[in-house]
């Protein structure tokens, strides 16, 4: 019995690593209806395939050309199996399934080269029970490798990925290329007989293996990475051209309360209206601004501060935007907005008035401008990649706020940290104050 199971295992286990291989890249992705009864159809038909592959093996292989042309053609088959199954299994369109097929059979064959040049060191049999263990330990290890370097850093960008048709393209050439160089000098190598040579031509195919995924999901990391830079330049141009409408608007508030506050004070000198007089109040609470000694801070904070009053929010406020000279006014604006912006947004979601508390400083000390944000907040806070993952809905400019914040701060040599305590959401920013034009080291 465990004799058959080691010959079933040798004869069919591409099958098995294949489909884990290919869940490895597609897992995430949204299901079609009957998905397992499907899974089931799809493996049973790769398996039948494997065995009908492997009944016709000993006849077909009578010369090293034969060999390599029947390997070939099995490798092209079961990449076009693997090409329909992602397109049956998963709601992914055509240039998406080749893109996961191509990555799926490249990290296939770097599993299967890693394991056999461990079995060509080891003087060991594909056959042997420990080679099954072996395998198993690799195919683990690999997976878990492709995985936490390449595919989960670019898995919320799949559709961009599809995007770039010539790099799948490419990628397909290259692996296909690399497994069919392999199998015409593979029957010349055998591998107990020549282990170093075995092993010499396996690391060509490890590389190819491995360049192919770089190919694929290397530089579409990259592209992301230009696309989000670009995305939050884009923000903070924005939010540069919010603060000139916001300071114009600001200003022409003002000078209407100025001028509503003369006319009202004559008016309840006369008069001694109550109802002049809660106007005037309310006026006073409005023009009562927080000045901070940095003029794009206040415009800033004058326009929060009715945000807060609106949404029944008590605002303590500490600040000395002198410190802050050194910053561009798109800068300072884009900093506390998207900060404050956030504080907003999760104190107005808290029932209990009393907890609706936004604490903001801004301080000087020992050449740093140091920034506390706080606020109280309900629920959990689920970070990815260092910082809170957005909670809102949809795509766009969603969850580019705190990579702003820390964009500016890192242009400045400074540093960010978030700690959710208590319920109670703490943004602490330190930023190297400049000397003269330029960042002390």
């Amino acid at each position: 019995m465990l004799e058959l199971l080691e010959r079933f295992f040798v004869e069919n286990g591409y099958v098995l690593e294949v489909i884990v291989c290919t869940g490895l890249f597609c897992f995430f992705f949204k299901r079609r209806r009957f998905f397992w009864l499907r899974l089931i159809a799809v493996f049973a038909l790769m398996l039948g395939l494997s065995m009908l592959w492997q009944s016709g093996y000993a006849a077909c292989t009578t010369t090293r050309w034969s060999f390599a042309l029947y390997n070939i053609m099995k490798y092209i088959a079961f990449f076009l199996m693997i090409f329909g199954g992602i397109l049956c299994l998963f709601r992914i369109n055509r240039w998406g399934a080749l893109f996961c097929a191509i990555g799926s059979m490249a990290t296939q064959h770097l599993e299967y080269k890693v394991y056999a040049c461990i079995l060509a060191l080891a003087g060991m049999d594909y056959g042997s029970v420990a080679s099954f263990f072996i395998a198993l330990g690799v195919l683990i290890a690999v997976c878990a490798a492709v995985y936490l370097i390449l595919v989960r850093r670019v898995r919320n960008y799949s559709e961009q990925c599809f995007e770039n048709k010539i790099n799948i393209f490419l990628g397909g050439l290259f692996i296909l290329f690399s497994i069919v160089i392999y199998f015409f000098i593979e029957p010349y190598i055998p591998m107990h007989e020549q282990p170093t040579l075995f092993i010499l031509v396996s690391m060509y195919s490890l590389i190819c293996s491995i360049c192919t995924l770089l190919l694929e999901y290397g530089f579409a990391h990259s592209k992301m990475v230009l696309r989000d830079n670009a995305i939050l330049m884009h923000l903070v141009h924005k939010q540069e051209e919010e603060y000139r409408i916001s300071k114009s608007n600001i200003e022409m508030i003002n000078i209407k309360c100025h001028d509503m506050k003369h006319q009202l004070s004559k008016l309840v000198a006369r008069e001694g209206s109550t109802a002049a007089k809660e106007i005037e109040d309310i006026i006073h609470i409005y023009d009562s601004s927080i000045r901070t000694g940095n003029e794009i801070l206040d415009v800033f904070l004058a326009e929060k501060k009715l945000i807060c009053e609106s949404n029944r929010i008590k605002f303590e406020c500490v600040a000395c935007g002198e410190c802050l000279s050194f910053l561009e006014p798109s800068e300072v604006y884009s900093l506390f907005g998207n900060a404050i912006d956030n504080a907003i947004e999760a104190l107005c979601r808290i029932d209990n008035l009393d907890r609706r508390i936004l604490e903001l400083s801004v301080k000087s000390r020992l050449g740093m401008a140091i920034i506390h944000v706080g606020n109280f907040f309900e629920g959990e806070v689920d970070f990815e990649s260092g910082l809170p993952r957005t909670t809102k809905e949809g795509n766009g400019y969603h969850g580019f706020g705190m990579r702003s914040i820390q964009m500016i701060v890192e242009k400045y040599g400074g540093n960010m940290s978030i700690l959710p305590e208590n319920n109670f959401f703490n943004l602490n920013i330190i930023i190297p104050i400049p000397v003269d034009g330029k960042i002390e080291d």
